[in-house]
């Protein structure tokens, strides 16, 4: 009954760890090769984002009207600081700041609430704020893309959704617990089991 109880707990700290934002491996770029990024926080007005590199990443924006896209420099290969470039490559506002660190992972959070976009340091939106830009009538996130052009290779993260639980009871006496990628899954019958666990209760 012990296990049992102290699995239940378990559980629900997970549960209240649910607006905690969670980062996965995106992708692994060198210079001048770029990365789509499928997300399911298209419609937010947050975006997330980490990089591992000396200098040169970049997210793009890409709005379905090209004037209003726009590139979030992360690491400018001269200066090491931030950058918001508009479509055709005019730097617009410069952080000041350097950014990167080689060997360490640096997140990133963007926000685009109230016809501004801000830029800042950290998994919390609206602290440690580096940039801030008037937005174009319209914008939007739009296609995504992660990109290098420094010299050195670039790691980046992205934003994903916070694992669920399947618990199911075998019989009277154990309790399975599922961890699973997303519900759709479970629901369309094609679940695909990460962690399986079972508990004799007491």
């Amino acid at each position: 009954m012990k296990i049992f109880a102290f699995l239940i707990l378990v559980l629900f700290a997970d549960f209240a760890m649910g607006n905690d934002i969670r980062m996965s491996f995106a992708a692994k770029l060198t210079k001048g090769e770029s990365h789509l990024v499928i997300t399911d926080f298209a419609d937010a007005d947050d975006f997330y984002v980490g990089v591992k590199a000396c200098t040169g990443a970049q997210v793009i924006f890409k709005n379905p009207m090209l004037p209003n896209s726009l590139r979030v420099i992360i690491g400018a290969p001269k200066t090491n600081t931030a950058q918001l470039w508009n479509a055709v490559k005019i730097l617009l506002v410069d952080s000041g700041e350097v950014v990167l660190d080689c060997n360490e992972m640096k997140y990133f959070w963007m926000n685009k609430a109230n016809g501004v976009l801000t830029v800042g340091r950290g998994l919390q939106s609206g602290t440690d704020i580096i940039l801030q830009y008037s937005l174009p009538d319209g914008f939007i996130w739009g296609d995504i893309f992660f990109v290098q052009f420094g010299e050195d290779e670039a790691e980046f993260e992205k934003q994903v959704k916070a694992p669920y639980f399947l618990i199911t009871y075998l019989n009277h006496l154990t309790l399975s617990v599922y961890h699973v990628q997303s519900s759709t899954e479970f629901s369309a019958g094609s679940t695909q089991t990460f962690t399986t666990a079972q508990f004799q209760r007491g």
